[in-house]
Formats: C-alpha cells, sequence, structure tokens
C-alpha cells in the first residue's frame, strides 16, 4: 500500500501542477520529488517481494495487488515521462503507454502459461535512473543534443521500443518451448491485441485528434482497462482457473470508444468525441474498483480472513 501512495502521489503532483494537459513543464524541484517517489515505490515493491519469498506467506490476494501495483505503474510513469520529455500531448506519449503495457502483459502471460517468473526488476530500476537523469540534465537536453541527425529523447525512446520488442520475442519462445497449452496461450492474446487495436483506431480516425485533445484522459482510460485485464490474468495464475481474455466492461467500454470514433470518421457524427471519453472513463474507473472490490471480498471469504465482512457490520451497526 506504501507502493501504491507514492505511485498515486506522483500522479496527483502532475495533475496539480500541469492539469489535464501534459503539455507543460515541471519545476526541477516536482520532478525531483516524483522520481525519489518513484525510487521509494521501487524499493518497497522489493522488499514486499523478498519478504513473500523469505517467509513462503504470499498469498493469492497479496499477488493480485503486488501486480496491480505494476499495471497502475505504467500509466503513473507514462504519463510523467510524457511531461518530462516534452512530448506532451501527442502519440508519443500513448505510445509510450502502449509498449509498457505490451512488456507488462508478456510478462504475467508467460507466468500463467509456464508457471515460472522470469521478471526483468532491473527495468524498474532502469526508468527510475532515467526519470533522475532527464531531471538533472533538463528535458531541453534531450531535445537540442542531435545523435545521428536524431533527437536524443527520439533515441531513447526508440531504444526502449526495441528493447521491449526483444523481451516479447524471448517470452513467446520461452512459451512455445514450455508450455503445454499453447493454443489457448496465443488465442488468449486477444485481449492486449483489442487494446492495442482501439490505441490504434483512436490515434488514425479520431477527427478531433483524441491523442492531442485528451492524452492524459486516454491515457488514463486505457490504464484502468489494462488494470482489470491484468486482474483477471493474475486471478487466473493463482486459482489454477482458465483465463478468460477482454471480461465484458472491457470490450463494451473499448467498443463504444472505437464506434463513437468511427462513426466520425465517417460522417456520421453521433456523440462528442472528448465528451464521450470522459464518460468512458468514469465507467472504466468504477468498473476496476469494482473489480478490486469483488475479488478482495472473494478471497477474503475463501481464505477466512472477514476483513470486509466486520466492515460492512461497523457500517450496518452506524
Amino acid at each position: 500500500m506504501l507502493g501504491i501512495n507514492a505511485l498515486l502521489l506522483i500522479y496527483v503532483s502532475t495533475l496539480f501542477h500541469c492539469g489535464t494537459t501534459l503539455a507543460c513543464q515541471l519545476p526541477d524541484s516536482i520532478s525531483m520529488v516524483c522520481s525519489l517517489l518513484y525510487f521509494a515505490w521501487i524499493i518497497f515493491d522489493n522488499l514486499d517481494g523478498k519478504q513473500a519469498r523469505r517467509t513462503q506467506a504470499s498469498t493469492p490476494l497479496g499477488l493480485i495487488y503486488d501486480h496491480q501495483s505494476d499495471a497502475l505503474e505504467i500509466t503513473v510513469m507514462a504519463t510523467f515521462f510524457g511531461i518530462i520529455s516534452l512530448f506532451g500531448n501527442s502519440p508519443y506519449t500513448i505510445a509510450i503507454w502502449t509498449t509498457a503495457a505490451i512488456h507488462c502483459y508478456f510478462e504475467n502471460w508467460e507466468a500463467l502459461y509456464t508457471n515460472s517468473y522470469s521478471m526483468s526488476s532491473n527495468k524498474y530500476l532502469f526508468v527510475g535512473m532515467l526519470a533522475l537523469i532527464y531531471t538533472a540534465l533538463g528535458s531541453e537536453f534531450f531535445i537540442n543534443t542531435m545523435v545521428f541527425q536524431t533527437e536524443l529523447r527520439m533515441l531513447v525512446f526508440y531504444g526502449f521500443c526495441s528493447w521491449v520488442s526483444i523481451e516479447v520475442l524471448i517470452r513467446i519462445f520461452n512459451v512455445l518451448m514450455k508450455s503445454s497449452n499453447k493454443m489457448e496461450a496465443f488465442m488468449n492474446l486477444g485481449s492486449l491485441f483489442y487494446i492495442i487495436f482501439c490505441v490504434v483506431v483512436v490515434l488514425v480516425f479520431s477527427p478531433v485528434g483524441l491523442a492531442y485533445a485528451g492524452t492524459r484522459e486516454f491515457v488514463l482510460f486505457l490504464g484502468f482497462i489494462f488494470a482489470r485485464e491484468m486482474g483477471f490474468l493474475q486471478l487466473a495464475h493463482v486459482s489454477n482457473s482458465e483465463y478468460e481474455p477482454l471480461n465484458i466492461p472491457n470490450y463494451i467500454l473499448l467498443s463504444l470508444l472505437m464506434f463513437n470514433t468511427s462513426c466520425h470518421a465517417w460522417g456520421f457524427p453521433l456523440l462528442d468525441e472528448y465528451n464521450l471519453l470522459c464518460f468512458l472513463l468514469l465507467f472504466a474507473g468504477l468498473s476496476y474498483l469494482h473489480f478490486i472490490y469483488s475479488v478482495t471480498k472473494e478471497i477474503t471469504k475463501e481464505l477466512n480472513i472477514p476483513i470486509l465482512t466486520n466492515l460492512q457490520r461497523k457500517i450496518q451497526s452506524v
């Protein structure tokens, strides 16, 4: 919980100083504080993992919350890097989120179908160091420094995408070599591809350019969708049950956004694109919170940990 609070402080800090836009420049002091908060999250996350392995006291609920923290970290840091890299309200910020989400999904996908974790914990240290370097040298340094006639920030972006591509290929190879359910594993990648498809549709067909007009809102919307999907992936892993990709609320929310965007592109506008995005964002957040509540309630009931039961009794007594 301390780690999640650190991530929330980072997001709230960027929201307080920049509002809904990402086209702003954070004060150096705020950028430094956010970078240090990210390192605090890394420390808390590693301590939690090492403690669980040392005591062998890992619980299904703990595993789900741990990986939910990883899923939320993607949205927070994609927003933060969109600001400090001065990509701002642009498709590049959305591309940062998408690339990081692909990496996170394939990590957990491999774990589900090979029953072995090969998480690259060094990635978090790399992200934290990159945030500190951006803060220390300044965003303008990465824009004005040209290497092979290319901005340094673009080389960093291309390097990040290349590294994720290599990692994904390695994890696909591991599943091919170790999994006994190869066909099921690859069929269940449909949920990730549907999210990516939604991103492509909005980037290509949105007449008002949601990638520019509502970058923060779109990334947050995708973040709630992705975190919920990751929750179902982890739930299947810890309960040894079948993973059902693209749960109904996620499918409906993504489809509504794509349908409205397509109607605008075809010349049949139904609802204002930005207003609909904000409306769907609200429902995506509520859907995610409902998932967290439901999973917590079911697992604590199964493990005879009456946390929510006692809470409900206290509320009723009041």
